[in-house]
């Protein structure tokens, strides 16, 4: 009698304990994210901490960066937040607005200057391009408030203005004022300028007057650089005017450590060499200045080239021993026949027949566009255009 065996299986989906899966579960997800931990971990022991890069690495990636990018890089840590603040990032600033920030209620640029402007040294200011007429009107409002901020808070060591002829153009003479006052208050806070640049800035001719004058009593014995390109607006009627009150320029000569000069030639340098050459001549024993290097330009289409006086060759020999090593670089720009427009200016009457023993011939273009070096030495050049 055989034996009868009976089995009973049971599947019962309740039957299976859910937190015995949730706990599988979770420990499989704990050891996964403890390896990639771990991983991350070998890794940045390998390559070494982002956030323990030194400063002065940290420093030299902030200096290479826009400000945008500067930013973003702020975000990446604490210690490259704190690196953000650092001096040498704030060292050179740009004020520079785009018009999507010029439509904004409130400037964030403002806010920075206000937070950093204590730690600029160098700043360039550009003028605004923009044909919204709002979107000027709010330029010439924050950059009036740029250069306040400025006036109250910092000490710089170079300053660079540069294309506002468009912007002088398209607003109102209140508003120009105000910007010229602006600009003027800024200019007499500052006792350590090294470098100032006007780059296509022209003012109105006693504006300059003034800021020229600023400029040169705050900086006779700092001031190394001075440019002043497209720095005054040119009226042809108000030439006589101009002359008589040029008579009261500061001279050349006040500023003892100018070592390089870019400037038009206008009646403000005309008169500012004449004046120099009077006073040298009263003086017996005369000491002899660093400048050694004077750019002029000179544009017919801004003012009729015969409405200048020339330079006699008394000035220029005055020149050559006040600066013993002067080297002199000549922009010459015409759309007009070049003899006759330059002949008054570089000829028989005034600059180079002092020094009479070569010739330059250049040839006649549409467009005249020379880039001359001249050195004021025993054999120096004259030129005659043909």
């Amino acid at each position: 009698m055989g034996a009868v065996f009976t089995s009973e299986i049971v599947s019962d989906a309740n039957a299976i304990d859910p937190t015995g899966v949730q706990y599988t579960e979770e420990k499989r997800d704990s050891e996964t994210a403890h390896s990639i931990a771990s991983n991350e971990k070998e890794e940045c022991e390998k390559q070494g901490k982002w956030s323990e890069l030194p400063s002065i690495p940290l420093e030299t990636i902030y200096s290479f960066l826009r400000r945008e990018d500067q930013v973003n890089m702020s975000l990446v840590c604490h210690s490259w937040s704190e690196g953000y603040g650092l001096p040498s990032v704030w060292k050179t600033f740009r004020f520079d607005l785009t018009e999507s920030q010029l439509s904004m209620d409130s400037c964030p640029e403002i806010e920075v200057v206000k937070k950093y402007s204590n730690m600029f040294r160098h700043v360039e200011i550009k003028g605004c391009q923009t044909r919204n007429n709002g979107l000027m009107k709010n330029f010439c409002r924050y950059v009036t408030e740029f250069l306040q901020i400025l006036t109250k808070n910092t000490q710089l060591i170079a300053v660079q203005f540069r294309d506002f002829s468009y912007c002088f153009r398209h607003i109102n003479t209140p508003t120009y004022n105000y910007i010229c006052r602006a600009i003027a208050n800024f200019l007499a806070s500052q006792h350590h300028f090294k470098s100032v640049e006007f780059a296509i800035c022209p003012f109105e001719y006693q504006d300059s007057i003034d800021l020229l004058r600023i400029i040169i009593e705050n900086g006779r014995a700092s001031l190394e650089h001075l440019k002043l390109h497209g720095f005054l607006r040119y009226e042809n009627k108000d030439i006589e005017h101009y002359s008589n009150t040029a008579q009261k320029l500061p001279m050349l000569t006040d500023l003892n450590s100018l070592k390089t000069l870019a400037t038009d030639y206008s009646f403000i340098f005309e008169n500012m060499v004449a004046r120099q050459s009077t006073a040298i001549q009263t003086v017996k024993n005369c000491k002899a200045l660093i400048l050694s290097k004077l750019k002029l330009y000179c544009y017919s289409f801004y003012t009729e080239i015969e409405a200048f006086r020339g330079l006699p060759s008394t000035d220029w020999r005055f020149m050559k021993t006040l600066y013993p090593h002067l080297q002199i670089q000549l922009f010459l720009i015409t759309y007009s026949v070049a003899r006759r427009e330059f002949g008054c200016l570089f000829c028989q009457r005034c600059l180079f027949c002092v020094w009479n023993t070569q010739m330059l011939v250049l040839t006649r273009e549409e467009k005249l566009l020379y880039y001359l070096t001249i050195f004021l030495l025993a054999r120096p050049t004259n030129i005659l255009f043909i």
